[in-house]
């Protein structure tokens, strides 16, 4: 769910200074900036359980489950996001951000739980 959107375009470098001093999440989307709002208890139930499940299965395989607070790139759709799971089975690669809030370059599974 999200809460504002900017109006004007701005680069990936204002939007990780915008990130770097915001108390809240931002999403980026093809230079639109977009806060995103917080999650109710039902959306985080349904999150935590849906990773519970997913890990028993993908632990056997190599494959790990992040959760939403990982910063993630999506080149192809110029978007950096959090999204509400994540799931890697190959060797984790990072875009390397100067506040340290490294993006993941590399996810096989964006999970997105939708919520009102």
């Amino acid at each position: 769910m999200t809460a504002h959107a900017t109006t004007t375009t701005i680069s990936v470098e204002e939007y990780f200074c915008m990130l770097e001093k915001s108390d809240v999440k931002l999403e980026y989307r093809a230079g639109k900036v977009v806060t995103m709002a917080g999650a109710q208890p039902p959306h985080n139930i349904i999150a935590m359980n849906f990773a519970g499940e997913l890990f028993a299965c993908l632990k056997k395989v190599g494959c790990q489950i992040i959760g939403s607070d990982q910063l993630v790139k999506i080149e192809a759709c110029k978007r950096y996001t959090f999204p509400d799971l994540v799931i890697v089975c190959q060797k984790a690669i990072y875009e390397k951000a100067r506040n340290g809030l490294d993006a993941l370059e590399n996810p096989e599974v964006i999970i997105e739980i939708a919520s009102e």
